[in-house]
C-alpha cells in the first residue's frame, strides 16, 4: 500500500490497530526477544518465514490477519518488504538488536494476552528449525507463494501475495498451530 502522507498513514494505522491487526515490526521484536532470550540465533531469513508462518496460522485459524503489513511473493519466498528493507544490512548474520519501527515514534505497540499465547506456540514450534527448512515449508508445491510465483514467473519482486491465498491455504493444513 503506497501512503500519499502522514495523515493517510496515520488514518490507515488506525483502522488497522480497531481490527486487532498488528504491526510485522512488533511481531518481529517478540521474535528477536525469544531468539536473544533463549540463546537461539535468528537470522533476517528465519525471522521473515517466522512473521509469514505466524499470519499464515492466524489467518487459517482466526479468519483475520495478524499483521497489516503486505506480504510479496519475492523469487526466493515470501517476504514483508519492510521487515526485509529493516534487516537486510545484517545478511544471514543473527540479529542481536530489536527492530525500530519509522512510524510509532518510539511508542511500542502492545500485543494482547492471546495473540503473546498464539506467537509463543509459533515460536515453540519451529524455533529450532533453520533458515533453510523453514523456507522449504513456505515454499511447498500449491502453497501461496509457489501459486503466486507461478502466476508471475519472470517477475523479481512486487508480486502481492493475498491474505485470502494465505488464509485458504492454512485453513486447509491438518492441524492447528495453538493446540497443545
Amino acid at each position: 500500500m503506497q501512503f500519499s502522507g502522514c495523515i493517510t498513514a496515520s488514518l490507515w494505522l488506525t483502522k488497522a490497530r480497531s481490527e486487532s491487526m498488528y504491526s510485522s515490526i512488533t511481531v518481529a521484536n517478540f521474535f528477536i526477544a525469544k531468539g536473544l532470550k533463549e540463546k537461539i540465533p535468528l537470522t533476517p531469513m528465519k525471522l521473515l518465514k517466522l512473521i509469514y508462518l505466524a499470519h499464515g496460522w492466524y489467518l487459517g485459524n482466526h479468519e483475520k490477519p495478524l499483521i497489516y503489513d503486505e506480504i510479496q511473493a519475492w523469487r526466493h519466498g515470501p517476504v514483508i518488504p519492510v521487515i526485509y528493507h529493516a534487516v537486510e544490512h545484517i545478511g544471514p548474520n543473527p540479529l542481536k538488536t530489536y527492530i525500530r519501527s519509522p512510524y510509532r515514534a518510539g511508542r511500542e505497540e502492545l500485543l494482547p494476552d492471546d495473540i503473546q499465547r498464539f506467537l509463543n506456540r509459533v515460536w515453540e514450534n519451529y524455533r529450532d528449525w533453520s533458515s533453510s527448512e523453514l523456507s522449504h515449508l513456505t515454499h511447498r508445491v500449491g502453497a501461496p507463494w509457489d501459486q503466486a510465483r507461478q502466476k508471475h514467473p519472470n517477475v523479481q519482486h512486487d508480486v502481492p501475495l493475498p491474505n485470502e491465498s494465505i488464509q485458504a491455504y492454512y485453513a486447509r493444513e491438518s492441524g492447528d498451530i495453538t493446540a497443545a
